[in-house]
């Protein structure tokens, strides 16, 4: 995908997820050049926040608090209100865990949620306490199996999307859970059909109330191809909390 494609994508996304506040304390958070910036809604007042030349997936709390994931060693970096380091946290290590991705921090500021690709094959889904300095994978929470691209709405509930790596067609069903709860089980909440051709791929972003949904699908996901011919960005609005859709 070009990268002006993707910087215009990940900022329709991340517009969702802006803090509910008054309209000065709504921002937007996204990566150019490798680096994570923030801006008002309208692109003004632009601060640069990292310059690592890697960082991906800027998530903001209400608080202030920003997460971002540095593509080349892995960890995840939060950083205070003020723009400043907090602290990292490192991956397992591990030669059957990848890095984490589509990291998104809660609204409240408190949890971390990201998916992780586990044997190279299965992505699985796992929130961490934003103050811990590791991620304990797979010890820290239980994880939704096959099940990625977390996107938080309420204080503890997650939209997750159907990633299968094992089959040519990722099935495009959507599902929520309430991260933090005993038994982590996913629940079923809505389906949908690829719009106008044959997609593979699917991501959704789902706004703070959980009454709209910005849905991105592709087909590349299944080919083996990291470039898609295709892309379709869907707005889709919900009629209540799930499993109502």
């Amino acid at each position: 995908m070009p990268h002006s494609m993707k910087l215009a994508l990940a900022a329709t996304l991340v517009a969702l997820c802006v803090a509910p506040a008054a309209a000065e304390a709504e921002s937007l958070l996204y990566v150019k050049s490798g680096n994570v910036f923030v801006s008002e809604t309208d692109g003004s007042g632009e601060v640069q926040l990292s310059n690592d030349g890697h960082g991906a997936w800027p998530s903001g709390a209400d608080n202030g608090t920003v997460a971002y994931q540095n593509e080349s060693d892995g960890k995840i970096y939060v950083l205070a209100a003020n723009g400043s380091l907090d602290h990292s946290m490192t991956t397992p290590g591990t030669y059957q865990f990848g890095q984490p991705q589509h990291n998104r921090i809660s609204p409240d500021g408190t949890k971390i949620a990201y998916d992780i690709l586990l044997d190279g094959f299965n992505y699985r889904t796992y929130w961490t306490p934003t103050s811990s300095t590791n991620i304990n994978t797979p010890n820290q929470t239980s994880g939704q199996e096959d099940y990625g691209t977390p996107s938080w709405f309420g204080g503890d509930k997650l939209l997750l999307s159907h990633v299968e790596q094992t089959v040519t067609e990722e099935q495009p069903e959507f599902t929520f859970y309430h991260a933090g709860d005993a038994d982590n089980t996913e629940q079923s909440w809505f389906r949908q059909d690829p719009s106008s051709f044959t997609a593979t791929g699917y991501d959704g972003a789902i706004s703070r109330d959980g009454a709209h949904i910005a849905l991105l699908e592709n087909d590349a996901a299944g080919s083996g191809s990291t470039t898609p011919q295709h892309v379709s960005l869907l707005l889709l609005t919900t009629n209540g909390p799930p499993p109502a859709a």
